[in-house]
């Protein structure tokens, strides 16, 4: 989690200087189709952060952090497709999502090809953080 934090605080101070617009967030989850619970959840949690964040001034001397959350629909390609939408379209400086291995194991490899530190809640399968050094995870692994 530290390596996690200091590659946020690295990407996140590089787009700082490079301009003074809103810090772009990409959040990634499910907020439709079977798992939507999960996404939804996950993005209230990242509005409710941003909110916070903004409400005390901003980040990074009182930019304020904006958010970008894309549906992935629960499905792989969807999600590969929203990935390279934040990164290229939104210019997102980081990515929390998705929920789900599989789709998280199609966006990772996108992320990790652009420099964008991506971390997942709750992607259990052990293979995710094996993609490459700007992925990561906040849980457990399948085999625990």
């Amino acid at each position: 989690m530290k390596k996690f934090t200091l590659v946020l605080l690295l990407a996140v101070l590089a787009a700082s200087l490079v301009s003074a617009q809103d810090i772009k967030i990409g959040g990634v989850g499910p907020v439709t189709g079977e798992a939507a619970t999960f996404g939804v959840s996950t993005k209230n949690g990242m509005t409710m952060a941003v909110e916070e964040w903004n409400a005390k001034g901003g980040v990074f001397g009182g930019r304020k952090a904006k958010l970008i959350f894309e549906d992935d629909k629960g499905d792989p390609a969807e999600g590969a497709t929203v990935y390279t939408k934040l990164i290229q379209q939104d210019g997102v400086v980081a990515i929390v999502g998705t929920v789900m291995s599989k789709v998280t194991l199609a966006g990772a490899p996108i992320a990790q090809a652009n420099g964008i530190p991506m971390i997942s809640p709750t992607s259990t399968n052990e293979k995710v953080t094996l993609v490459g050094d700007y992925i990561f995870r906040a849980c457990f692994i399948d085999p625990f």
